[in-house]
């Protein structure tokens, strides 16, 4: 299913770079769990509102995932953060 993570910027600035991991209690990233993440691409929803748009495939049912989007902002790249959701798999 495809998914979307906002983010919330200044007026004028932008994301740059993006990821996102799925991570545990420890913001570990999880490793051998059949939940898969990929194409994660940033894009523009208003001036100040950017989003975070990725794929999330298999994982275990009944399981709620923590995803953390780790993003850089273009303007200044040490402003980059971390913002963490959660992803409950009702099926695979």
């Amino acid at each position: 299913m495809d998914y979307t993570i906002e983010i919330p910027v200044d007026s004028g600035d932008s994301l740059a770079l993006a990821t996102v991991t799925a991570v545990d209690d420890n913001d570990t990233a999880l490793v051998g769990d059949s939940l898969v993440i990929s194409s994660v691409i940033p894009g523009q929803i208003s001036d100040t509102l950017w989003g975070v748009s990725f794929l999330a495939t298999g994982g275990t049912p009944g399981t709620t995932y923590r995803l953390r989007c780790r993003y850089t902002l273009s303007g200044s790249p040490e402003l980059g953060s971390d913002k963490t959701v959660r992803l409950h798999c009702d099926n695979t």
